[in-house]
């Protein structure tokens, strides 16, 4: 499965988060509605029903490793904080949705505030690996802006904390294993001519799928493929250990 994720609130959530399930390469199901939770809740309910089943979303699994550092964090705790909404003194008081209007710095939605963040404290490692021409990730600081991931993001780590207590593994804080979730960045693969991704999308458009269409088909083929990389790096981990024994 796939999700496109949403930092939208109240009911906007429902036009605005999408589930793309595909079965042996071919898309079976797309459909939106539904709130996050009601999201998370389902994704729970499915993993119960297919213990094979893998999750892409496209969101930040977490903050930049100074920020946690700073704080004594590990990302499962910043999870929970988020969850409860709790991060910081004044989330805890306003609540995650009102604080993101007034947020603590690092966060920021003003030019004055982003002046004051370092370029260099901006990005998780994640996003300054993933850059390619064309595509130029956004900070989970930024909670204003089109195309900021911020909202979304901090929303999306409450929802792990939810689907790692429900048995669900989160990649890569988690061993192998299924269940899985997993971060995916499909905009990487589409933004430069001549990579896979970017023949994928078209290839899909070609057959009368829109744009929303060809990128939910693209992000769970992301996924399958990182499971594979995983199961091909867990095989070689498991090859190393018998001989070394």
């Amino acid at each position: 499965m796939a999700i496109d994720w949403s930092g939208r609130s109240g009911p906007d959530q429902r036009r605005f988060l999408w589930l793309a399930e595909a079965v042996d390469g071919e898309l079976v199901r797309l459909e939106n509605g539904r709130t996050r939770a009601e999201l998370v809740e389902l994704l729970i309910a499915e993993a119960d029903r297919d213990p094979n089943l893998i999750v892409g979303v496209d969101f930040a699994f977490s903050l930049p490793a100074w920020y946690l550092q700073e704080r004594q964090l590990t990302p499962r705790q910043v999870w929970a904080l988020l969850a409860d909404e709790a991060l910081t003194p004044t989330m805890r008081q306003l609540g995650l949705t009102r604080w993101m209007n007034r947020p603590e710095l690092p966060f920021w939605i003003t030019g004055e505030a982003h002046a004051q963040l370092p370029p260099a404290q901006m990005l998780r490692r994640t996003e300054q690996e993933v850059r390619v021409p064309g595509v130029q990730p956004k900070s989970v600081f930024q909670l204003v802006g089109g195309g900021q991931v911020g909202r979304g993001s901090l929303y999306g780590m409450g929802a792990l904390h939810r689907l790692a207590d429900a048995g669900l593994r989160i990649w890569p804080f988690d061993p192998s294993g299924l269940p899985l979730v997993v971060e995916i960045f499909p905009r990487v693969l589409v933004g430069t001519p001549g990579c896979a991704g970017y023949h994928y999308v078209r290839r899909k458009l070609a057959e009368g799928k829109t744009t929303r269409e060809a990128m939910r088909c693209l992000k769970r083929r992301i996924a399958d493929h990182v499971w594979r990389v995983m199961l091909t790096d867990e095989q070689a981990y498991q090859q190393h250990k018998h001989q070394a024994a």
